[in-house]
């Protein structure tokens, strides 16, 4: 409640600093509606083209980034309560492990992938604003209401209103960024935005363990449930109203209003770094989101920890550990950009391949203190690789096609990872409690570890045409017109 008051103030406060950003867009659609001719047509459409980057001071920026940091923080505590809770809800309904998976995997992607595309479509064509405030919004108050259920069958359909949150969230706050930010602070700015995750999942992990701990799993969905709807409120008045000017005067450019869906997605498949980037990240996001939703279990089933000591070593490896690998890697892969763009993606590539070992290390060890130094280190290099990923999707595709280029990443890499992972994690569990009882976790998570150099080999691939795909998303327009 204190961070959503916070937002509130914010809002306050920033609104008179995005006067210049709504002046900047009504400017550029005048542009787009009043063509003179052709010269001075592109004349003003590089004008217009500029607009985001310059019309929105630096202050102005700072304080939309702020927010979509907090909404992005807000639905990974949303999601991160979970794991810690999974526990008392699987004794609240007798659930099996599989059960587990199914509440934590498929009900996810479900929803997700109904949403994506055509949220996706909505922040591109009309508002990402608009996507962001009701998602915020929607999210929130289905978290809330996961307290209230009850049973397994009705506890799954308001889960799936989490993805909601994901599906468009993500890939609105993504294009957000994209829009505001030129290409020299581009990675910066999204390894900021991915941190915010982690601040969420350190938040998510702490009040997970301790709320469910002393409230009880029902009640803590519904305290860190509501807070998000004040968010939302505050996003509506500090975040830019309409898209960024290249948009719609790129979009016209073609004689259009608006590029089709399968025009858009017809460029995506033709970026081989798209295409294969997106496969690495599915493959990546398979073995990390089964140790994720876990690895919690994991801890307590092994070391027999209590739910609030849980929370607190969730927090402090993923969580604060895991920010600092962002922060510091996600530097490295900025200044290494100058030198070679390709170097984000080697770097990824590194940290994926150095992430096998570490996993191993971290769920074979028979002694604790190697297993938090695994896990520790594992967390350090494994969330850094997302900041990279992120700016590169950007890089790839015109600005009208950025959110749509997110979702289509995202639910493709959600249908392979956060989709079925825990549910496969889930049976194989069961299948192995037979012979292994609790120690069949530690297993199923270590053989997860094998994934990591695959995905590794998919990111360098990526990074081999990423220059040439580069240079096709900038000159995308007067190739199409041609």
């Amino acid at each position: 409640m204190t961070v959503s008051l916070f937002c509130f103030l914010v809002a306050a406060k920033s609104r008179g600093c995005l006067d210049e950003t709504r002046s900047a867009n009504a400017a550029a659609r005048v542009v787009v509606m009043n063509p003179v001719n052709e010269t001075s047509n592109r004349a003003d459409t590089v004008g217009a083209e500029s607009a985001p980057a310059t019309a929105i001071s630096a202050r102005g920026r700072r304080w939309i980034l702020l927010i979509l940091i907090l909404g992005t923080a807000m639905s990974s505590v949303d999601r991160q309560i979970l794991p810690l809770l999974l526990e008392q809800i699987k004794r609240s309904f007798q659930l099996s492990d599989t059960q587990l998976g199914i509440l934590t995997g498929p009900s996810f992607f479900l929803l997700y992938a109904f949403c994506a595309l055509p949220l996706a479509v909505v922040s591109d064509r009309i508002s990402r604003r608009l996507v962001i405030v009701w998602c915020l919004a929607a999210f929130s108050m289905m978290t809330a209401l996961s307290g209230l259920a009850p049973g397994f069958l009705l506890l799954i359909i308001l889960r799936m209103g989490i993805a909601i949150g994901e599906a468009g969230n993500v890939p609105a706050s993504q294009a957000m960024v994209g829009d505001i930010y030129g290409r020299s602070q581009l990675t910066s700015a999204m390894s900021w935005l991915y941190f915010s995750q982690s601040i969420g999942t350190t938040c998510g992990f702490l009040l997970g363990g301790f709320l469910g701990q002393w409230l009880g799993w029902r009640l803590t969905f519904v305290v860190v449930g509501l807070p998000g709807v004040l968010l939302a409120f505050a996003a509506y008045f500090v975040l830019p109203q309409n898209n960024a000017a290249t948009s719609h005067v790129r979009a016209s450019r073609l004689g259009t209003n608006v590029v089709p869906l399968k025009v858009s997605a017809r460029f995506l498949w033709s970026q081989a770094t798209y295409r294969y980037l997106t496969l690495a990240n599915a493959i990546w996001a398979f073995a990390s989101a089964g140790i994720a939703m876990w690895t919690a279990i994991f801890i307590g089933r092994i070391y027999k920890f209590p739910p609030a000591q849980i929370g607190m070593i969730m927090a402090l490896v993923i969580g604060v550990i895991g920010a600092i690998g962002l922060s510091v890697i996600g530097t490295l892969a900025q200044r290494m950009d100058r030198r070679d763009v390709r170097w984000p993606l080697w770097i990824v590539a590194i940290s994926s391949l150095v992430s096998a070992p570490l996993a191993c290390l971290t769920f074979l060890s028979q002694n604790g203190a190697l297993a938090w130094l695994g896990g520790s280190l594992l967390a350090f290099v494994s969330v850094s690789t997302q900041g990279s990923v992120a700016s590169t999707v950007q890089m790839l595709v015109p600005p009208h096609m950025r959110s749509i280029a997110v979702a289509i990443k995202h639910v493709v890499v959600t249908a392979i990872g956060a989709g079925t992972a825990p549910l496969v994690v889930g049976i194989f569990n069961d299948v192995l409690a037979v012979s292994y009882g609790d120690q069949a976790v530690r297993y199923t998570l270590a053989s997860l570890s094998v994934l990591f150099p695959v995905a590794a080999v998919f990111f360098y691939i990526a990074a081999r045409s990423l220059r040439s795909d580069i240079d096709r998303a900038e000159t995308w327009e007067e190739t199409a017109n041609s």
